[in-house]
């Protein structure tokens, strides 16, 4: 599915609902008893939904900072660093296990494939996530909120 996004301040802003199929989330989620609600699980806001078919849904507003590090956007990153967030806060919010964190990164790897960028490129960017985004899936990393 193509992804309509328009920039923020925070960078990218979903303009359409955006649908991707992750088959590696899926696979890896079936040995696993999940709290579905009507056979899909959602993100606290309810913007960010996933499939028991293996289908994952963004719907319009929801925000994303693109690919993480040192290294530029392109339309080649866009839809595999909005997935492979919204996934990551899936595990981050306890609705899939952290156990599919290499499953996240496998699709950040496919689709940076299927969108056109090198492979070598893509190679190196899998490399990074698998390397450095360990800490962004853990629970501990959500920060407080406050209240005045």
């Amino acid at each position: 599915m193509k992804l309509k996004y328009r920039k923020t301040k925070m960078k990218y802003w979903v303009a359409d609902r955006f649908e991707v199929l992750v088959p590696e989330i899926k696979a890896k989620l079936a040995s696993f008893q999940l709290q579905w609600s009507a056979g899909q699980i959602y993100d606290r806001d309810g913007r960010v939904r996933l499939t028991h078919g293996g289908i994952l849904s963004i719907l319009p507003g929801e925000t994303w900072d693109g690919a993480s590090g040192p290294t530029k956007d392109s339309k080649k990153s866009k839809r595999a660093s909005l997935t492979h967030d919204m996934l990551y806060r899936l595990m981050r919010q306890g609705k899939i296990p952290i156990s599919c964190r290499k499953a996240a990164d496998d699709v950040f790897y496919r689709l940076l494939i299927e969108d056109g960028m090198w492979s070598v490129r893509a190679k190196i960017w899998y490399w990074a996530v698998r390397r450095f985004a360990a800490n962004f899936v853990d629970t501990d990393s959500i920060s407080e909120v406050f209240s005045t």
